[in-house]
């Protein structure tokens, strides 16, 4: 009985497996093993025995929605349940036969990293294998550019030891370029046929890679196990490999370019005592490199050959062999190298000990082919021929290291025109103007360092040399001179010929030279002394530029790290016969030199900023000089002083103190002040005895926002005064034009002015001395941001003002006076996001005077263009006073009498655009309505029209009868209403 017992115990263990793999117990080690994937995974059948092995046919892994990622037909592990449950960390040989896999890439992530992410993370060392991959399939899809490629054919088999390492392994397979599967990927395949199951012989696995490897895109990766003496070597090798496939590592990793062509590739690499080894050869057709975010191409080569045999230590490079070779540049290495480093002085140092030869020759006309769109130095001229050639040797030299740079360029050619551009627009008959430049430039540098521990690299000689130009240089690494001779003329001449100098000229002779001294950590000093002799720079729209002499001297201390020099302490004057301007800074400052020269990538980074270690930072400037000799010179940076016409004139004195206060300069001290002063322009002019300007408040180096906290300007015209003025970059407040005052100014202003002195600045002089004005006003200008938009306040009040008249050879006879009037204008311009964002509302518009009062209110549409006003309002009106005011004209015969108060409605341009007619195929202005138009003074209303609301050609129709009665010599008034029609 207890051994029928033991026979039947015995016999249901011995089944057990083959029952429990019919349950759904059969998929539980699977999910043991990979519990934590966001997915699922299970088999459509199994096979567990005790001592023969496991298998697992039509493995699925699936995502969270349930779609098939990973199907594996059939899975064998050669260890049984036994061994297993002795020695579960030892799975034998596991085997994968005919695999596939779908992998959607996305620019976050992919399908499988969703799928496996978590499960990488948690698991700890995985038990030891030898894998086996049969016929493997790998589907790569690129679900943003809704591409996709392949891998195929793939075989690999390795040792996977217990620590996680990899060893004795090897893959081979195939990539092409495929059309995309048509769904997911399958999840059911037809059983391996009975019998025994096809198994990956090691010993047939070289064959079976070079086999897949003479077929396009066919590729195999091998490491041996590692040899004797420590050392591995990873090969990798490659046929027709299509290099598009970086279109998928692209879209996953977010570069901006990616590569495109065909690669036969033969790369070993050896990890060894000294350093890494790489020795191989890659060969490239049709090779290019585009932009990830269009495929357009950038670069691109027919062919190109790169041998290579080098060893790469921690920070040294050795180069055996390495050399490129295509029709575009050629380029030859060996020695050894060192890896650049941030401290330039300890680097070349280094270099100098080396035995390194480098030559790298460019061929100018086939770059040009190579890249997209040409070689342009502008955006007219491309380049057409020329070369480039570069070497450096460092070598023993007897006792001493010798180091050699040269640079030359030769018989550099371009052409000129729009089919530079374009060259397809050359057969509409497009004139090209060839240049050419034989020789732009030679340079070199030798270095010599002695045989002596103590000895530094010294450079013997340094020269740069051009037609217009010669530069040299002397000295050693820690203190080095450099002096320059140049024709300006003839510089600019060549420059203009490849550069966009847009039509400038100049001519001079300059020299100079420059002291670096570079201490310890980086640090160092540096002086310069310049000057130039008979200086003359013209372009184009802006006023000649003329200096006998032009001298500069700086000096400062400081470093440069990245892009960024830290200054310690500077000044600098420039001199100009009797012109001075000096600048000095202490302390300790940031200057970014990107954002100084306007290359910087983000527009608010501030070019100079105070260092976050520094204490007691203070900037100082200050100008001295003749107004009329500084304007052709300031006008080079700031534009706006190269108007047409404007000629300026005093003797000016002006000067600036900042320290940095937060994240901000305070203005400590900033004034100036200008004695016979004048301005003129377009038959204008602004004559001023003296002119005092002064103004503190802090300057906003990054958003270049600028906050007046008290200001005066101060002429004998007119006076402003701010306890509070913010001027701001342009569209900064969102609303109005971009660069008009309410777009850039906000603040409260007072005002005051001299109405006779102010009329020359307003119109021309000649209408001026036809027209005269007098009296004074004054008042106070506010803007402000509101919810509704940028509210303008203005409130004006005049006092004793009178127009009169002055007829040629006649007396001059007044016209009108006004004892007192007060003017309130209110108005709001919405912002430039919201609604009605290109009209303005008049809240408020109030006249009053002894004569009428006008209250209205309205708006003006069409800002940017015509100009739209409507007014709706009342005037009140005194004809007794208005009589009074007429006596000039009537002496007296003619007394009005009368008052009232009656509504208006004006509606019309604030600028009217001229009527134009067609005439002979041509437009042609059409003739005023001179009935239509009020008797404005001529002079005044040409100089005027067209020039917005400071100047505004007004013409009046009366739309309604007016019925008059007379009585007694008495007008007594009766308009019941009145329209004014300026459409």
């Amino acid at each position: 009985m207890g051994l029928a017992a033991l026979v039947a115990t015995t016999a249901v263990v011995w089944m057990a497996p083959t029952v429990l793999v019919r349950t759904s117990l059969r998929d539980r080690p699977l999910v043991a093993a990979f519990a934590g994937i966001d997915g699922s995974i299970a088999s459509g059948s199994a096979r567990w025995h005790w001592l023969g092995g496991i298998e697992y046919r039509d493995v699925v892994l699936r995502d969270k929605a349930g779609r098939a990622a990973v199907v594996v037909p059939l899975l064998v592990i050669d260890r049984g349940l036994a061994r297993l449950a002795i020695d579960p960390r030892d799975l034998g040989t596991v085997r994968l036969v005919e695999p596939e896999a779908l992998v959607e890439v996305r620019s976050d992530g992919s399908s499988l990293e969703d799928i496996l992410a978590a499960w990488l993370a948690a698991t700890g060392r995985p038990p030891a294998m030898e894998l086996e991959v049969v016929n493997a399939t790998v589907e790569l899809v690129d679900v943003v550019r809704r591409d996709a490629w392949r891998f195929s054919d793939v075989i690999a088999a390795g040792t996977l030891l217990g620590d996680g390492s990899l060893t004795g392994w090897t893959a081979a397979g195939r990539l092409r370029h495929s059309d995309g599967p048509a769904g997911a990927v399958r999840t059911a395949a037809p059983p391996p046929p009975a019998g025994e199951v096809v198994r990956l012989d090691r010993s047939t696995i070289p064959a079976a890679a070079a086999a897949v490897l003479v077929r396009d895109g066919g590729w195999s990766l091998s490491s041996p196990a590692l040899a004797a003496d420590g050392s591995r070597t990873v090969t990798l090798a490659a046929h027709r490999l299509p290099l598009g496939v970086s279109s998928v590592v692209a879209t996953r990793f977010g570069t901006t370019h990616l590569v495109d062509g065909m690669a036969d590739i033969r790369l070993d690499v050896t990890d060894t005592a000294a350093g890494r080894q790489l020795q191989g050869n890659v060969s490239l057709d049709q090779f290019a490199v585009c932009a990830a975010a269009d495929l357009g191409e950038r670069f691109s080569i027919d062919r190109c050959e790169v041998p290579f045999d080098l060893t790469l230590a921690e920070e040294r490079i050795v180069v055996r062999r390495c050399a490129v070779t295509s029709d575009v540049f050629r380029a030859e290495a060996s020695g050894g190298l060192r890896v650049p480093r941030e401290d330039l002085r300890r680097w070349i140092e280094e270099l100098v000990g080396e035995d390194l030869a480098v030559s790298v020759d460019v061929d100018l006309a086939a770059a040009a082919r190579a890249m997209s769109g040409g070689l342009a130095l502008r955006p007219d001229v491309r380049v057409t021929g020329g070369s480039l050639r570069f070497a450096a040797s460092s070598r023993a030299d007897g006792d001493d290291r010798l180091l050699e740079l040269r640079a030359t360029a030769r018989d550099l050619a371009a052409v000129q025109g729009s089919a530079a551009v374009d060259p397809a627009v050359a057969a509409g008959g497009t004139r090209e103007r060839p240049l050419a430049w034989p020789e732009p430039f030679t340079a070199w540098i030798k270095g010599r360092r002695g045989p002596g521990r103590d000895e530094r690299v010294r450079i013997e000689e340094a020269r740069l040399v051009s037609t217009a130009v010669e530069v040299s240089a002397s000295g050693t690494p820690a203190a080095v001179g450099v002096q320059w001779t140049a024709d300006i003329g003839g510089l600019v001449g060549e420059l203009a010929q490849v550069l966009d100098l847009r039509d400038v000229t100049a001519r001079g002779r300059s020299r100079g030279r420059i002291d670096v001294g570079v201490g310890g950590r980086g640090s160092g000093a540096m002086k310069v002394s310049a000057s130039v002799t008979d200086l003359e720079v013209a372009m184009p729209g802006r006023p000649a530029w003329r200096d006998p002499e032009v001298t500069l001297e700086a000096e400062g201390t400081g470093s440069v790290t990245a892009g960024v020099a830290a200054v310690e302490e500077a000044r600098g004057v420039l001199v100009c016969g009797t012109d001075r301007l000096e600048a000095a800074v202490a302390g300790g400052v940031l200057v970014d030199l990107a954002a100084l020269g306007g290359f910087a990538r983000e527009t608010a980074v501030p070019w100079i900023r105070p260092a976050a270690t520094a204490d007691r930072v203070s900037a100082d400037c200050s100008l001295v000089g003749e107004l009329a000799s500084w304007q052709p010179r300031l006008a080079v940076v700031a534009p706006v002083l190269a108007a047409e016409g404007l000629e300026l004139a005093g003797s000016m004195k002006a000067a600036v103190a900042v320290v940095p206060k937060e994240d901000a300069w305070q203005l400590q001290r900033a004034g100036g002040e200008i004695e016979k002063f004048s301005a003129r322009w377009n038959g204008r002019e602004i004559v001023e005895p003296r002119v005092v300007v002064t103004a503190a408040g802090r300057l906003h180096a990054g958003s270049g926002r600028i906050d007046i906290a008290s200001g005066e300007v101060l002429t004998a015209t007119i006076s402003l005064r701010t306890g509070g003025l913010s001027w701001m970059p342009a569209r900064a407040s969102g609303g109005g034009s971009a660069g008009s005052l309410a777009d850039r100014l906000r603040g409260r202003m007072q005002w005051q002015a001299d109405v006779a002195r102010l009329e020359q600045w307003l119109v021309p002089v000649a209408t001026a001395g036809r027209w005269s004005a007098a009296g004074r006003v004054w008042g106070t200008s506010e803007i402000v941001d509101t919810q509704g938009g940028v509210n303008i306040l203005l409130e004006a009040t005049g006092s004793q003002l009178s127009l009169s008249a002055a007829a040629a050879g006649a007396a001059v006879r007044p016209l009108w006076t006004e004892p007192r009037m007060t003017l309130a204008c209110e108005v709001t311009q919405p912002f430039a996001s919201g609604a009605g964002a290109d009209q303005m509302r008049i809240d408020r518009l109030a006249v009053e005077s002894s004569t009428l009062a006008v209250a209205a209110t309205g708006r003006i549409d069409d800002i940017s263009a015509r100009r739209i006003v409507e007014l709706d309002g009342t005037v009140a009106y005194d004809w007794d006073q208005v009589s009074r005011l007429l006596v000039p004209w009537t002496g007296g015969r003619v007394r009005l009498s009368g008052s009232g108060g009656r509504p208006f409605v004006l509606r019309g341009p604030l600028g009217r655009e001229p009527r134009t007619t067609a005439a002979a195929g041509r437009t042609v202005a059409a003739a005023p309505d001179e009935a239509a138009s009020l008797p404005l003074p001529d002079d005044w209303l040409s100089a005027t029209r067209g020039r917005g609301p400071g100047g505004t050609a007004l013409a009046a129709r009366v739309t309604r009868p007016a019925a008059v009665a007379v009585a007694d010599s008495t007008i007594d008034e009766r308009i019941r209403g009145l329209a004014i029609d300026t459409s």
